[in-house]
């Protein structure tokens, strides 16, 4: 029994650090007509249409609804890591967690908020 604890734990901490926190925009007049526009307008100034997904220049995972932007992040947010440890992330928004003073040591984070 206490096995099938311990796997379900486990697996719930696995589950935690693949997660990143969402957040909502919502949707904003167009200036020139002061109307809601038929899409959603992001940060850059790119209009998409109801329905639409895109990653944008913070790796959130964006989609244009209804009622605005629904955004997740696709990278955690770690807490527990030794102070030598960092999280690189790359252009593709995939990440690794870096330990600057031992390139070769792992980096075991306590858990990641999401």
């Amino acid at each position: 029994m206490n096995i099938f604890l311990c796997l379900a734990l486990g697996l719930l901490a696995t589950a935690t650090l693949c997660q990143g926190f969402c957040f909502v925009l919502p949707r904003v007049l167009d200036t020139t007509t002061g109307r809601l526009p038929n899409g959603c307008i992001d940060a850059e100034g790119t209009i998409h249409q109801i329905g639409n997904a895109w990653n944008d220049k913070d790796c959130n995972r964006c989609k244009c609804l209804k009622h605005g932007i629904g955004c997740c992040s696709q990278i955690p947010r770690y807490f527990g890591l030794p102070e030598s440890c960092k999280v690189v992330v790359n252009k593709d928004c995939t990440h690794k967690l870096v330990n600057e003073n031992d390139p070769d040591s792992v980096c075991v984070p306590r858990g990641a908020v999401g």
